[in-house]
């Protein structure tokens, strides 16, 4: 609870959001299209590694919520070790998922 309410906090629920649904569609991709789910978990690791409050949206009292990448940094303000840092952790829990995924043949509706 109190990670949800931190969420809400310094973001409103935009990132959980994002790291929900990449995760469900990296999830969807891995079943039913195989080949793909690598590319998908990097996809939805890079959204889960670099979430979008604050560092593709801003907050502006005129504007409200808007789209602006990285808004307020440089390449030295930047906590790129830890983007690196959870994209990892991120690939090794997709790479968990998919393992319990395994290999199931994909059914189709009669």
């Amino acid at each position: 609870m109190p990670g949800f309410l931190m969420a809400v906090a310094w973001g409103g629920t935009l990132n959980l959001e994002v790291a929900i649904a990449a995760t469900a569609v990296s999830i969807a991709v891995a079943i039913w299209l195989p080949k793909l789910r690598w590319g998908g978990a990097v996809i939805a690791a890079l959204l889960i590694a670099v979430p979008p409050f604050p560092y593709w949206t801003s907050w502006d009292e005129n504007a409200g919520q808007h789209l602006h990448f990285f808004h307020g940094y440089n390449l030295q303000s930047l906590p790129i070790f830890r983007f690196v840092v959870v994209f990892l952790v991120a690939m090794l829990l997709f790479a968990v998922i998919f393992w319990s995924i395994g290999k199931r043949p994909v059914t189709k509706a009669p």
